[in-house]
């Protein structure tokens, strides 16, 4: 079956042929082929409590070739990394797609979020199984899934990905009233919107870096997206106002 069976593997392989190009990842990445159900079980009985105590966010890629809106089912612990990095990404750049809360059945999912395990594993989809006719049946072929869709769904993850790698619990090293920006070259010389709106998102980072509050926090209060405040963050990190912890 293209979609249900074929489209997760080879989304899951372009994301490993762009991850392996870049450089100075905060994280590191594992890709799991394994047969439904009987092949997670296994991976799980081999490595299952690795994942609990080293595992921060994992997606389960299934029906990601068809031509519908976005997906996500939520992890069972529903507010984990991987649950709030996909639903920040989506709502911040597609009009229209579909957020399901966790339930225990479906594809591997149901074994990373069994009870004993409960890792944060969500599952960012196209038309989730079950809901499209060709599911299970002949329909499902080469004619149902498309290269475009496949591509927007790598460059999706991809999106997720790289706010993974960002979304930390940034600290202002200069938190006694506002740094001076201007001899940093932070501060723009001329006034119009574009720079207004720069300015203005560079203060609710400074602000709002305690160490209390990481990157999705900052950008939900501010009402401002991630790509706004991803360059800010890397302008600031550069300039050292900002400090950034480093993960164990």
């Amino acid at each position: 079956m293209a979609n249900n069976e074929l489209s997760g593997p080879l989304v899951a392989a372009f994301i490993y042929r762009e991850l392996k190009k870049t450089k100075n990842r905060l994280y590191t990445y594992r890709f799991a082929f394994v047969p439904e159900t009987i092949g997670s079980i296994y991976y799980l009985s081999k490595y299952g409590q690795h994942f609990k105590e080293k595992l921060a966010a994992g997606y389960v890629i299934t029906c990601i070739g068809d031509p519908g809106p976005f997906t996500l089912k939520k992890s069972r612990r529903q507010n984990s990394l991987a649950d709030r990095c996909a639903e920040t990404v989506l709502g911040q750049t597609e009009i229209n797609f579909s957020v399901e809360e966790f339930f225990p059945n479906g594809s591997d999912e149901r074994q990373y979020c069994s009870p004993g395990f409960n890792l944060p594993v969500a599952s960012l989809m196209r038309t989730r199984y079950g809901r499209y006719p060709q599911y299970h049946t002949s329909g499902d072929n080469k004619d149902f899934i498309s290269f475009d869709a496949l591509e927007r769904s790598v460059n999706k993850y991809l999106e997720i990905v790289a706010l993974i790698e960002k979304n930390l619990y940034y600290k202002n090293l200069m938190p006694f009233c506002e740094p001076q920006l201007g001899k940093r070259g932070l501060y723009p010389t001329l006034s119009t919107k574009n720079t207004r709106d720069l300015v203005e998102a560079m203060m609710w980072v400074l602000n709002l870096a305690d160490g209390s509050n990481d990157l999705i926090d900052i950008s939900q209060r501010s009402k401002k997206p991630v790509s706004e405040l991803i360059p800010i963050v890397e302008k600031l990190l550069d300039n050292g106002i900002l400090a950034a912890p480093s993960l164990k």
